[in-house]
């Protein structure tokens, strides 16, 4: 029974998402304003519409956080994110799309982002795979050394 409920609590913690709309109006925040005094955030690479699709092509292994700046959950995996871009320095290359202005770059062709954040990982130009996991720094590596 303790095993179901720890199951269970797992579970909600690694769904929790911001709606697509539950963040309107919300633009007004920038980018710098997002990764403020966040360390690691010096090695995230942060992709417009036009620098997307060409970014993720490069024959390399590629992280994307696709996030609003208001959403909660997107604020809280900052810090995780950061962090294992920082560990990760030169393995993994780690971008991230602001989804509030860059609505082009949010609609990845065939994967679409159900709600905030969402993490996808790129391997020889093209999709690989959603990350569901834990958003801290060590399980974000635990999970890229895998791939």
């Amino acid at each position: 029974m303790k095993f179901l409920i720890v199951l269970a609590l797992v579970g909600i913690a690694t769904s929790q998402k911001c709606g697509l709309n539950d963040n309107k109006g919300a633009s007004s925040l920038s980018t710098a304003a997002f990764w403020k005094g966040i360390d690691g955030a010096d090695k995230i690479e942060e992709l417009t519409d036009k620098t997307f699709a060409a970014y993720v092509k490069k024959d390399q292994k590629t992280f994307v956080l696709f996030y609003h700046p208001r959403c909660r959950y997107c604020i809280e995996s900052r810090e995780g994110f950061a962090g294992a871009a920082k560990e990760m320095d030169g393995q993994v290359f780690f971008a991230s799309v602001d989804c509030s202005k860059q609505r082009k770059a949010c609609q990845v062709q065939g994967h679409p982002i159900r709600g905030y954040p969402t993490f996808f990982y790129y391997a020889g130009g093209e999709w690989n795979d959603e990350y569901n996991g834990q958003r801290d720094t060590n399980s974000f590596v635990g999970y890229l050394n895998t791939k």
